[in-house]
């Protein structure tokens, strides 16, 4: 058909094939669409006619200047952008999906609630030993032999180094000029007795003594068995004059001798671990000379007054080595000791790791009013044991709770402490053997929302349901 109607604004409108125009009036159209249009044009006035409200009768038609073949290309090309424009907010829509997703996921899974696991041991039975450490050198009992008498030394008879033994000599004076003063003494008091009184006699008599034991005197003997550890003075000098060999010391008798048959130890013990070493105690020791060989001693004098060394205040304790625990080896004056000093035992007790006690002091997993009704409870019990028994105050008992599955269930455990060596405490009261306890904290842990403890593997465990 030649003609297309197209209803535009409630105005029928065509256009021709053969000939175009853009409304009526404007051309001639063409011979196969003149009845045609004559058509159209009286559908449109019985349109028009119909929508026109009485009181306008005469309504003039307005002039279409619309190019149809633009309106054409128009459409096609918003229905393209149109298309166009959906694509993209789809895509967008399906790239941003695909990128909140993850988002979504690693966010929730950073906002869950951490779940952590909890180690747990059980109340064991064992022995416990307080030990304070302390180092000082090794000493021998010294001797330190002095002449008695004035003079030049003639000889010295021993070498630094030396094992001597008692009653063999060690050095001489010069009895030359000894011998003349005790004849001269002696010459002096006969002389007294022909002419003097007696107050005369006696001091001649003093005279001729103090010659005889300066005579006597003029040997020097080993007062006891043990090594030459000094000799202060040379031939030809006089005893004390502060100059002395190799080993020697102004300070100390003219020869020095050191029994290290039976050795001691003098070690120096921090202020706040004094308190607790008392004489009589058992010590153990070694010396770099033997590694991690272990000797025995005791505890036999502590000096009374402290030590200030950079602020540090010490005292010093002196120990009897036992000679026997040292079975050939050849510990010597001199070296340094360091010594272990056991200062109180438990034997058969029950015990738990202090980090059982640290655990529930600071985790949440306790609330503060059972924490604190615990606690209450500790300090019952132990006025309870202090009025049956002197013994535990001397321990200086402590409270504390733990966290601990008593009866099969988890609760804070009050329980009184006595001693501990920093790594255990000795439990007094308030737990029994096999019970299980929350030490710490467990790497790469879970809880469960309840946030009980649950059992773990490997003698391990957790909070869970």
């Amino acid at each position: 058909m030649p003609i297309t109607f197209i209803l535009r604004n409630r105005i029928l409108i065509y256009k021709c094939r053969y000939r175009p125009y853009k409304s009526f009036g404007t051309a001639s159209p063409c011979t196969p669409c003149s009845t045609v249009k004559s058509f159209a044009t009286k559908e449109n006035d019985l349109m028009l006619e119909s929508q026109q409200k009485p009181e306008n009768k005469d309504l003039d038609l307005p002039s279409f200047h619309d190019d149809d073949d633009d309106l054409d290309e128009e459409n096609l090309s918003g229905q393209k952008k149109s298309r166009r424009r959906r694509w993209i907010i789809s895509i967008s829509i399906v790239l941003l999906i695909l990128i909140l997703i993850p988002i979504a996921f690693f966010t929730l899974r950073g906002l869950r609630s951490p779940r952590v696991q909890y180690q747990y041991q059980q109340v064991r039975q064992g022995n416990l030993s307080l030990v304070v450490n302390a180092t000082g050198p090794v000493q021998g009992t010294i001797y330190n032999a002095d002449f008695l008498a004035t003079g030049k030394i003639s000889e010295i008879d021993v070498k630094v180094g030396q094992y001597v033994k008692a009653g063999w000599i060690l050095a001489k004076l010069d009895p030359t000029a000894l011998q003349d003063a005790l004849n001269q003494a002696n010459a002096t008091l006969q002389q007294q007795k022909d002419f003097g009184n007696q107050d005369a006699i006696n001091i001649a008599q003093e005279q001729v003594n103090t010659a005889q034991d300066n005579l006597n005197n003029a040997t020097l003997i080993a007062p006891h068995n043990g090594v030459v550890t000094a000799i202060n003075g040379v031939v030809g000098g006089t005893p004390g004059n502060g100059v002395g060999n190799a080993g020697g010391s102004g300070n100390s008798g003219f020869i020095t001798i050191v029994d290290s048959s039976s050795l001691q130890i003098q070690a120096n013990v921090n202020e706040s671990d004094i308190g607790g070493v008392k004489v009589g105690q058992a010590a153990q020791f070694t010396v770099g000379a033997y590694g991690n060989r272990v000797f025995n001693g005791t505890a036999s004098a502590i000096s009374p007054l402290g030590q200030n060394v950079s602020n540090v205040v010490t005292y010093p304790v002196l120990f009897n080595v036992d000679m026997k625990s040292l079975q050939g080896a050849n510990v010597l004056p001199g070296m340094t000791a360091n010594v272990s000093i056991t200062t109180a035992t438990r034997s058969n007790v029950l015990l738990i790791p202090v980090d059982a006690v640290n655990f529930a002091q600071s985790s949440t997993a306790i609330s503060s009013s059972a924490r604190n009704a615990a606690m209450d409870q500790a300090r019952q019990m132990l006025a309870n044991l202090q009025s049956s028994s002197t013994d535990v105050s001397k321990d200086n008992p402590t409270t504390a709770c733990v966290f601990a599955r008593v009866n099969g269930k988890w609760n804070a455990q009050p329980v009184v402490l006595g001693l501990t060596d920093s790594t255990s405490y000795e439990v007094l009261a308030g737990l029994t053997q096999g019970e299980t306890i929350v030490v710490g904290l467990q790497t790469n842990s879970v809880t469960n929302p309840s946030g009980t403890p649950s059992n773990g593997a490997g003698g391990r465990g957790g909070f869970g349901g």
